[in-house]
């Protein structure tokens, strides 16, 4: 059988670690170390390694420590933990230092295959992004170099560029890319109550993941409120929906996606930007991802706010309902946040987000 990747097991104890090769052999080149200490040296000899699956409690050199190691050696490989026990606060830490997700012993088998696959996926999506942009490539020269490889009929795609542009975004910009991730999310579970047809999601799952394109690059703090802005940075902000559009121009994007992208400011009321359009007037796909894009605001904390609590940001949605954002959709979102529980996103990272916890 054709080998889809070559994966590093790091874990102390014989019998997961044997086991999960046993499990993954089949479509991956499979390499195992039994601690922290001699992981290193493997990656070292064997540096095309793209995955390594990480125990979180080892003794001596620890999974913390381990992964710290591996990111200092090449941050370009992905990581998965695997472990028993931890803590949130662990496991978040994990995260935060770059690795690509968790999973707890025991592990579902289908589940450790899919987790195991996305994350290959994402390492391969980096470097053809590598492969096809120079590395310092502004958002204008990169999609331009798209364009032009596109009219030579390689092998890139559109949804192929989207999910390369997306990892090229954390690296830019992490806070506008977990942004646009979760608004994407709250737009999706918005769709799903909606009923959309499979071609409408996909073109709400892009125009959202790419809704802040035009605020890449700007110099703007990207936790600021709009009115903790200067005039001249409020100025500059508000122009963002119409400079998207403009990186865009090149690219023959869907109607959905462009208005997602031109109009996710403008409010029900009519007293939006930028073009104050009012009611039924704003797309649906726009009025979604504006109701999305102020849930995620609520609930994140600011530098110059805590988040609000699930109280708080269920009185401030109805308050604004019929003024700020169509009221059947606030109405359909928190009957929908509200149902609790794990949600399965399909989307290009395989993010899990837990309703009404973002």
């Amino acid at each position: 059988m054709e080998q889809h990747g070559k994966i590093l097991i790091v874990d102390d104890e014989y019998g997961p670690r044997e086991s999960l090769k046993m499990i993954l052999k089949p479509r991956y080149e499979c390499f195992t170390a039994d601690s922290g200490l001699t992981a290193i040296p493997l990656l070292k000899e064997h540096p095309d390694i793209d995955l390594v699956t990480l125990d979180l409690h080892m003794p001596g050199m620890g999974g913390i420590d381990t992964l710290v190691a591996i990111k200092e050696f090449n941050p370009e490989i992905e990581a998965i933990i695997i472990t028993g026990v931890g803590t949130l606060e662990t496991l978040s830490k994990a995260l935060q230092l770059g690795a690509f997700d968790h999973i707890a012993k025991p592990f579902n088998l289908v589940e450790i295959n899919v987790l195991v696959k996305r994350a290959i996926t994402r390492r391969r999506l980096r470097d053809k992004f590598k492969s096809l942009f120079p590395a310092d490539a502004d958002i204008c020269e990169t999609l331009t170099a798209f364009v032009n490889r596109r009219y030579r009929k390689e092998d890139i795609s559109f949804l192929d560029f989207v999910r390369v542009f997306s990892l090229a975004m954390q690296d830019k910009d992490p806070q506008i890319f977990s942004h646009v991730n979760r608004v994407t999310f709250y737009s999706m579970l918005i769709a799903e109550k909606f009923g959309f047809p499979p071609e409408e999601r996909e073109n709400l799952q892009v125009g959202t993941l790419l809704h802040d394109i035009g605020r890449m690059g700007l110099g703007l703090p990207s936790d600021l409120q709009e009115d903790k802005l200067t005039e001249n940075q409020r100025e500059i902000l508000r122009k963002h929906p119409q400079r998207g559009i403009e990186i865009l121009e090149p690219l023959d994007v869907a109607p959905t996606i462009r208005a997602i992208i031109r109009w996710h400011h403008e409010r029900y009321d009519g007293k939006g930007y930028p073009d104050g359009l009012k009611g039924e007037e704003i797309p649906l796909s726009a009025r979604i991802v504006a109701l999305a894009n102020a849930y995620d605001g609520m609930t994140q904390g600011r530098a110059y706010r805590n988040a609000y609590s699930d109280r708080s940001v269920q009185f401030e949605l109805k308050r604004v309902a019929g003024t700020a954002f169509d009221p059947l959709l606030v109405k359909t979102f928190l009957r929908a946040v509200q149902t609790g529980g794990l949600v399965h996103l399909n989307r290009l990272f395989g993010t899990v987000i837990e309703q009404g916890k973002p």
